[in-house]
């Protein structure tokens, strides 16, 4: 339960980070700023969770997270990366 919890307050504070942007997002698109503000939250749970990338370790890459902890890292970082530039293509795009 407390892990979760700091799961929620992390995502939280990494979410809140993002406020300017979205204040400035809003100018031009609206109300519709709140679905990019979840769609920023909502994966950041996922994969800060753990288990995205530990399926992702042990199916895809073939290794285990807990010895590989480095690679794990990149991998995690890698999903951030390859979401929010996703998520920067589609809000500009639209």
């Amino acid at each position: 339960m407390l892990a979760r919890r700091a799961l929620l307050a992390h995502v939280t504070t990494y979410t809140l980070a993002f406020v300017p942007a979205l204040i400035w997002l809003a100018e031009a698109r609206g109300a519709s700023v709140t679905w990019v503000a979840l769609l920023i939250a909502g994966p950041h749970l996922l994969q800060d969770d753990g288990r995205l990338i530990g399926w992702w370790m042990t199916r895809v890459k073939h290794v285990d997270a807990d010895t590989q902890p480095i690679l794990a890292m990149a991998v995690d970082q890698t999903f951030h990366f390859i979401t929010l530039l996703a998520l920067a293509v589609a809000t500009s795009a639209s």
